[in-house]
């Protein structure tokens, strides 16, 4: 009988599965699009105007692909937002590694039966009170999964979750390949020391293998303390890994909702390299594009330095150029 347990990448995956959100102003009109959090995204759902005044705000937000694979927990320091993006990232790294170790202990921990597939009850307490209840569904043979997760007021590092969670996928140790499909309905973490009060609803689809990840997501936020709210559509990031370079390759689409601006899409221009111990990339360039043509693009000259342009008549030339600008600044 095949046993399924966490591997190397797995823990790495997920290390990955940092999703730095931002804020993008608040107010605006409502409208409706497809995608998962729709139902409660309350603000603009026509393409945004990028101007030489929004640009560097609304690419920062857009590139919240997350850690690629040094550790960043706030990366885009250069901007005012930083505070509004670190909720984001510890709500889904949060949520992402309780799934994932509470499925590698129950995988590991089941006893073998005449049924391949195993139920566990999860009922487990708050360091710092409240509950995480639930079911897992496991196969310790195939490695599929599958369950449902529920927070009540649960309390870790000083943080409180509710919501709830339902989750499906697999795993297979000899290959490495690692699937999961999450939905996350009204997932509110709230952290006084830190001024965090974060609600998220949407689908996080990933598909990894010992070299390669693939992350679709629809996920809507909200800053319940500032009031602003975005949307993500169908964003889709890449990662390939080289591990004798200690890199990788990425690449990111889709389309970021920002309840000031509206929405502007995703395309990777020329593709994205971080290496590990690096906190910013250090080459590669994607353009975010709104209405009327008007679009931006996020240069990364080195692991210091990037550079933005703007092409806000949408004629196809950037009439404006940032310079070089470092990350620390």
């Amino acid at each position: 009988m095949k046993r399924y347990a966490s591997t190397g990448f797995i823990s790495a995956v997920f290390m990955v599965f940092v999703l730095l959100f931002s804020s993008c102003g608040g107010g605006g009109s409502s409208g409706s699009s497809s995608g998962g959090g729709t139902n409660t995204y309350s603000g603009l759902t026509t393409p945004a105007q990028i101007t030489e005044d929004n640009a560097e705000e609304i690419l920062l937000s857009a590139f919240s692909g997350g850690d690629l694979g040094s550790g960043i927990s706030g990366a885009f320091s250069a901007v005012d937002a930083r505070k509004a993006q670190t909720p984001g990232a510890l709500m889904v790294q949060r949520v992402a590694l309780k799934v994932r170790d509470l499925v590698n202990r129950e995988a590991n921990g089941v006893c073998p039966a005449a049924s391949a597939v195993q139920t566990q009850n999860i009922d487990i307490d708050g360091e710092c009170g409240g509950s995480l209840t639930g079911t897992i569904n496991v196969n310790d043979e195939t490695g599929a999964m599958s369950g449902s997760l529920t927070y009540s007021n649960f309390c870790e590092m000083g943080a409180r979750m509710n919501g709830a969670i339902s989750f499906s996928g697999s795993m297979d140790l000899e290959s490495g390949e690692f699937s999961l499909n999450m939905t996350c309905t009204n997932i509110t973490e709230v952290d006084a020391e830190l001024g965090i009060n974060v609600t998220m609803t949407g689908t996080v689809t990933l598909q990894a293998t010992e070299t390669s990840m693939t992350m679709v997501m629809d996920i809507y936020m909200r800053d319940n303390a500032a009031a602003e709210s975005f949307l993500m559509e169908d964003y889709t990031l890449t990662m390939v890994m080289d591990e004798y370079e200690y890199s990788a390759e990425t690449t990111i689409s889709g389309r970021l909702y920002c309840s000031e601006y509206g929405y502007v899409t995703l395309s990777t221009q020329d593709t994205i390299i971080v290496y590990e111990f690096d906190e910013y990339p250090s080459q590669g360039a994607f353009v975010a594009t709104g209405a009327s043509g008007s679009r931006a693009r996020l240069t990364f000259i080195s692991s210091e330095t990037y550079r933005i342009e703007v092409d806000e008549d949408g004629n196809g030339d950037y009439e404006y150029d940032s310079g070089i600008i470092y990350w620390d600044e």
